[in-house]
């Protein structure tokens, strides 16, 4: 009969203390220093900027790594507005934010962009568009929106069958960006439209209005333009 070896208990038990006391100076270390989740150190912009791992993650050791962290994490809808609480106080705020979704447009960790966004997006005003251009918006809106310049379909923004989208960004040059006429996270007005944007040093207001067959606007010192669908 083979001898039966019986585990050295004072032996197992210093191990356990041991790779506790490595996971408490880990934490310690922080934890993008500890070569986990350093990922972040050759990114752009880190988040957040003004606190801790421990603003959204609960710093719990013994449900750390993987196995159980996901059941510790906060609903964004209540994490991001935490701190973030003027994205939600206008009458519409966008269907990503409204349903929680902050993670369809930002990297809740780092990114190489501004913002915490993906590729395919910039703030700037006025861009050369191509096919490229508003990658990220394209996540959820369809393409079609700016690939006709006549279309009965692809978008609610036409005059006739004219593509008003498509005329004022899909342009080779100097095409309008998203942002001069929306506002990316909530509005006050319908379609996520803007009250005024910048324009230069100037906040242009729009003097948007809708109706139920399209709208018009009188963007700064333009005259008013009107737009029909069923022209």
């Amino acid at each position: 009969m083979k001898p039966v070896i019986k585990p050295n208990i004072v032996f197992v038990i210093s191990v356990l203390l041991g790779c506790l006391a490595f996971a408490n100076q880990a934490v310690a270390a922080g934890c993008q220093t500890t070569g986990c989740h350093d990922q972040g150190q050759k990114k752009v912009t880190l988040h957040p900027r003004d606190a801790d791992c421990k603003s959204c993650h609960m710093p719990l050791i013994e449900n750390h790594p993987k196995k159980a962290v996901k059941n510790f994490k906060q609903a964004q809808e209540t994490m991001c507005i935490a701190c973030h609480d003027e994205m939600v106080d206008k009458k519409n705020p966008h269907e990503a934010i409204k349903v929680g979704k902050c993670t369809v447009c930002h990297n809740p960790h780092a990114a190489a962009r501004n913002s915490y966004l993906g590729n395919g997006y910039t703030s700037r005003p006025f861009i050369n568009y191509d096919t490229e251009a508003y990658a990220l918006c394209f996540n959820c809106h369809k393409r079609e929106l700016l690939r006709f310049a006549d279309t009965s379909f692809a978008t609610g923004f036409r005059d006739g069958e004219k593509n008003l989208h498509y005329l004022h960004v899909n342009k080779q040059k100097n095409g309008r960006n998203c942002n001069l006429c929306h506002k990316i996270h909530n509005s006050s007005r319908p379609k996520l439209i803007a009250e005024k944007v910048s324009f230069g040093k100037w906040q242009m207001p729009l003097h948007f209005t809708q109706d139920e067959n399209g709208g018009s606007c009188t963007p700064g010192c333009h005259k008013p333009v009107k737009y029909g669908r069923n022209k």
